[in-house]
């Protein structure tokens, strides 16, 4: 069951001794969604052209107005090489509809063919998908399930294949690319400009970047978790697993997408939020019987599929499969009905500035800010979250609370949550951790 929070989480500090590695995710709430403050996408190192589509004046935090493709505004076809995107005819379009009352129970997919004026949610025609490695890794061309559901992803949104230096995302419209080479792991999150690069060109500009966590992350040994993640950063999407496993993840974000109201999924999509969006809804939708703050849902690599199709989960994590998996058919209905009840967008929860005594600052960035913990060492940061927002401009309250933390760490939040102060001091039983191999329990 999807527990819909008043509040808002979360601060999560993730650290280890020797190299302690802060991960602050903030959260808030609004009334109504629990959104995190943490999102994902890209790093193919792209430069972002300016588009027309949309001149209104948007909410996010690196843009003012629309520097993307907005389909649903114009589906005049588009040149990309020799690919020309555009999008499925209105008569052929697989739009989502509820279930009806003679359905089985365990059904949750249901569509019927054809665009029309009235239709309730979203569907998957305006989105576009990217192969970044000459279709090494594809998106699927269908969901489907034991229990009868089944959606179509091919021909019912567009795709092609890009190279890492295209130039022109911006006027393609992108919204998922898979991308299954080296370097698509830890080494997007050690630095502040491949953090950047992800938040800027990517997440915020709705384009969820993907790929595997391969080596980055692994469990073969009974002793140790080979984890080479400087933090979490919850702006773009690895799995568990090599070659090809984010792509499963990929699909159920599109399906789910496709749930969205469709006057919901436009005016995230106008403002460059639907990457965070569906990230959150992947995590809040994990099923597993825990807040939305437990560690379960917060990763630096997923399971891509949580069922034993999921080939990767005794080779890339052989000691602690279990730890991973999760029911597949359950994940994608609850993101399905958390989408589906998503009348108005979710806040965003942004940091802004870190004051630090003890420790070294690596990087503030608008969704993660990288502390570094010497030997005995206590660190005491005041961060900022106070350029968080709400589409709707609701009143946004604040929630801080730690996921992987050093149990003695204090959390002292201002007087109206827009800020905090972290202390976390030295603890020499936790596992050391190194510059760039370095592992922890």
């Amino acid at each position: 069951m999807i527990r819909k929070s008043h509040t808002l989480d979360i601060l999560k500090i993730r650290l280890d001794n020797g190299r302690k590695r802060g991960t602050p995710i903030l959260g808030f709430h609004t009334g109504r969604y629990l959104a995190p403050g943490i999102f994902l996408v890209a790093g193919l190192m792209l430069a972002v052209s300016a588009v027309a589509e949309s001149t209104a004046r948007i909410k996010n935090p690196f843009y003012s107005t629309p520097q993307w493709r907005l389909w649903h505004l114009d589906q005049q076809p588009v040149r990309a090489g020799d690919k020309v995107l555009v999008p499925t005819p209105p008569h052929s379009r697989d739009i989502p509809v509820d279930p009806g009352p003679s359905a089985p129970a365990e059904r949750f997919l249901v569509y019927r063919k054809g665009s029309s004026a009235d239709q309730k949610y979203a569907g998957i025609w305006d989105d576009v998908y990217a192969s970044a490695d000459g279709r090494h890794s594809f998106m699927p061309r269908q969901w489907t399930d034991a229990y009868g559901n089944s959606a179509t992803l091919r021909g019912q949104h567009m795709d092609l294949v890009i190279s890492p230096e295209i130039r022109s995302l911006a006027k393609l419209g992108l919204t998922f690319t898979s991308q299954s080479t080296t370097g698509m792991g830890h080494d997007l999150t050690d630095s502040y400009a491949e953090i950047d690069n992800l938040e800027r060109y990517f997440c915020f500009a709705n384009t969820l970047r993907a790929g595997p966590a391969h080596s980055s992350y692994t469990e073969f040994q009974l002793d140790r978790i080979d984890d080479k993640y400087d933090a979490i950063v919850p702006c773009f999407f690895n799995s568990v697993g090599s070659s090809g496993s984010e792509v499963n993840a990929l699909a159920k974000m599109m399906i789910a997408g496709g749930y969205l109201p469709a006057a919901t999924k436009y005016r995230l999509k106008e403002n460059g939020l639907y990457i965070p969006t569906l990230l959150y809804i992947w995590k809040a939708a994990l099923p597993y019987d825990v807040p939305y703050t437990n560690e379960l849902r917060h990763r630096v690599a997923y399971a891509s599929n949580g069922g034993s199709e999921d080939s990767y989960l005794p080779r890339q994590v052989e000691i602690n499969h279990t730890y991973h998996k999760y029911d597949e058919s359950r994940h994608l209905r609850n993101m399905v009905e958390l989408a589906k009840s998503m009348d108005t967008a979710p806040p965003v929860a942004l940091f802004q500035s870190a004051i630090i005594n003890g420790g070294s600052i690596e990087s503030i960035n608008k969704t993660t800010i990288r502390v570094h913990q010497g030997l005995g060492q206590t660190i005491r940061i005041r961060v900022s979250a106070r350029e968080s927002f709400d589409l709707e401009d609701r009143p946004l309250s604040f929630n801080w609370s730690s996921l992987y933390a050093n149990t003695g760490a204090i959390i002292e939040p201002s007087e109206n949550g827009e800020e905090a102060v972290i202390t976390v001091p030295f603890d020499a039983r936790l596992p050391t951790g190194t510059n760039r191999d370095h592992a922890y329990s």
